[in-house]
């Protein structure tokens, strides 16, 4: 193009210059686009799904910081965590491929989702505008136990709205002062961007830490040989637990009782551990913790 360019100053382009400065150009499209998109999933590349999260709240972001009313429905983000990433590539990355390929899939065909990316290795995100709060959490529901349909598979989400960057904004520390501060991110779209994700990602990390405890415990007792073969893949991220405290969670398995509610419990203590060094951590941890209530 750029030799098209220089060798035709002054004067009009021949057809054949014009041929290949159009075969050059499409060329040039089509290599953008390849890039644009995650080979394995199919969805947008990190930056460019921030690109569109970023255009997708720019409209409420004024609101928010007035302390306006904010429709919940009008942006709602989702993380989802792929569970057993690491054990799967133990197995061969081509393990590992088809699985993140098999759930984002799945994840892809969420009627109400309208945008999809993949944030990093095991992290699949994605967003809706003007979608019913109950309806997108009904919808990703029925996608997780699909997904959960499959062995050993899971994928672990979180949702968030911009009610909960409302929520966020609103938290006061013990002086009365605001507890986070937009100054730290250069614009105020870019501090409720990350704000959306980090709640949904803090909601996706207590979901798996729960549920990295509970399929533990089931293992331990009922298939030792795959607990023993998982274990140094999942015990990390359900927080470093213990042999004692999955062995209290095995046993009470054994005794027929619900241990959801004390997996969730637990993990809901290992993440506020985990966020309590910045006001912007204790404050997403503050309104992501009230999705399990």
């Amino acid at each position: 193009m750029s030799k098209a360019s220089n060798s035709t100053v002054g004067m009009s382009l021949s057809p054949e210059q014009v041929s290949e400065l159009a075969r050059e150009m499409f060329r040039m499209f089509e290599f953008a686009e390849a890039l644009s998109y995650d080979e394995l999933t199919g969805m947008l590349v990190r930056k460019l799904f921030f690109y569109e999260l970023t255009q997708a709240v720019k409209p409420y972001v004024s609101a928010l910081f007035r302390g306006n009313k904010v429709d919940a429905s009008q942006v709602i983000c989702l993380v989802g965590d792929v569970a057993m990433l690491s054990y799967a590539n133990s197995k061969g990355h081509l393990v590992g491929d088809r699985l993140l390929r098999s759930i984002s899939a799945i994840l892809s065909g969420v009627e109400s989702l309208t945008c999809f990316g993949r944030a990093g290795g095991d992290e699949l995100v994605a967003f809706v505008r003007g979608s019913d709060l109950v309806t997108v959490k009904d919808q990703v529901r029925v996608a997780q136990l699909k997904i959960a349909a499959v062995k050993h598979h899971q994928l672990d989400a979180g949702i968030s709205t911009l009610d909960d960057v409302k929520q966020l904004l609103a938290i006061k520390d013990a002086s009365g002062k605001s507890l986070v501060s937009p100054s730290e991110m250069r614009t105020k779209t870019k501090f409720v961007v990350q704000a959306l994700f980090s709640i949904a990602m803090e909601r996706a990390q207590i979901e798996k830490i729960a549920f990295r405890l509970a399929f533990l415990a089931e293992m331990l007792l009922n298939n030792k040989e795959f607990f023993d073969e998982v274990k140094p893949h999942a015990v990390k991220s359900a927080g470093g637990v213990t042999m004692v405290s999955l062995r209290s969670l095995a046993g009470k398995l054994a005794r027929g009782y619900d241990i959801w509610t004390e997996c969730y419990e637990r993990a809901v203590k290992v993440r506020q551990k985990e966020m309590s060094g910045t006001p912007f951590q204790k404050a997403v941890f503050e309104i992501a913790e009230k999705g399990f209530h």
